[in-house]
């Protein structure tokens, strides 16, 4: 009896042993290695757009955050589709005030991008007293505040 006894714990030993083993590499049986980009670390917008009239100023002010290497372009351009002011922005960040006051009146539109985003901003000159420069919401299209890649 003893002896099957023995023979009953080295093999339970054994299986224990295999089981413990078998434990401890089945989770790395399973896991795979991730080696794309790390989206959590790194955000995916582009550039980040700001276009807002100064109050009681005939002034359209511009803030971009550019996260991308490309220079970003700045173009306004009236009803008619002709572009009246045109340059580039190669700075991560960026403030401007563009006086619109030598402009008629009527409606123009601030597009703002670079090789892989776009943004764009319609206002309206009107020939109101203090308000002269409204901005006009737009459904939303495939150009939206936060430009992404």
């Amino acid at each position: 009896m003893k002896t099957l006894h023995k023979i009953v714990n080295r093999y339970l030993g054994i299986s224990r042993a295999f089981f413990g083993i078998f434990l401890l590499t089945a989770p790395t049986l399973y896991a795979q290695t991730f080696t794309g980009r790390d989206y959590l670390a790194e955000s995916p917008v582009n550039f980040r757009a700001f276009v807002y009239p100064a109050q009681h100023k005939p002034v359209i002010n511009i803030r971009i955050e550019n996260r991308s290497a490309h220079a970003v372009r700045i173009q306004f351009k009236n009803e008619a589709q002709q572009t009246i002011y045109d340059d580039y922005v190669a700075k991560q960040k960026f403030a401007g005030r563009f006086n619109v006051s030598a402009l008629p009146y009527g409606t123009y539109t601030v597009e703002l991008g670079n090789r892989t985003a776009r943004y764009r901003q319609v206002f309206r000159i009107e020939p109101s007293g203090a308000e002269r420069i409204v901005m006009v919401i737009q459904p939303i299209e495939s150009d939206s505040l936060l430009a992404e890649h």
